[in-house]
């Protein structure tokens, strides 16, 4: 398959393709896949980043650039440089910026397994959105007061593919625990670190009532 692969790399779309069925047995060349073409995309220059979208934007009109990235948030093995370059990506692309905000909610934010590994997965997005290197910044500062919210929630939305390629919701409630806490308090550490350099996001972030209950507990 793999030499099948390089056959087609003359057509875009037909790498995709194959990549994107078989990603789990090619999973480097998948990685390879987005650096090479993240790397030779031009950089959109916006003024404005927003990471809003409507319910059911993304059902069926999806970058699938994108859709690639989202099958590699759901595994640990080089997860940091996949969400590393998505955010790389979205700040090359803003307008995409939205559904990646969405891919994260829908396949990093909670799983079954995820309490079982101490929410790996969650402090692994919290550590690249709050770490101190200023690459991507913007973006990645958006992103953590979006996230944010439902890192506070008491229940994820787990989002599993069926093998009919179907996909499955389910409600996953999360009970309190030392490692929910410890994710928690690394949210509001952030906040509280940078309350007066994020001022506004601030404000708008936590005048979410459902979230102040956290803040008084």
């Amino acid at each position: 398959m793999k030499d099948y692969l390089n056959l087609l790399y003359q057509s875009e779309e037909e790498v995709f393709k194959l990549i994107i069925t078989f990603w789990w047995i090619l999973k480097d060349e998948g990685k390879l896949y987005l650096y090479k073409e993240i790397d030779t995309i031009p950089t959109e220059y916006s003024e404005y980043l927003s990471v809003e979208y409507d319910r059911n934007q993304f059902s069926h009109n999806t970058d699938h650039k994108i859709k690639l990235f989202s099958n590699y948030f759901i595994i640990y093995e080089g997860l940091t440089d996949m969400i590393d370059l998505s955010i790389r990506y979205v700040h090359k692309k803003p307008s995409i910026l939205p559904e990646l905000v969405h891919t994260f909610r829908s396949y990093l934010l909670g799983r079954y397994e995820d309490y079982d590994s101490c929410f790996y997965r969650q402090n692994i997005l919290l550590d690249i959105l709050t770490g101190e290197t200023k690459d991507y910044a913007k973006a990645k500062r958006l992103i953590f007061y979006e996230i944010a919210k439902d890192l506070l929630s008491v229940e994820f939305q787990d989002t599993t593919g069926n093998s009919n390629k179907s996909i499955s919701i389910n409600t996953i409630t999360i009970p309190p625990g030392k490692s929910i806490f410890a994710l928690r308090s690394k949210v509001w550490n952030y906040i509280d670190e940078n309350f007066k350099r994020h001022r506004d996001l601030c404000m708008t972030f936590i005048s979410f009532s459902k979230y102040i209950d956290f803040l008084l507990i």
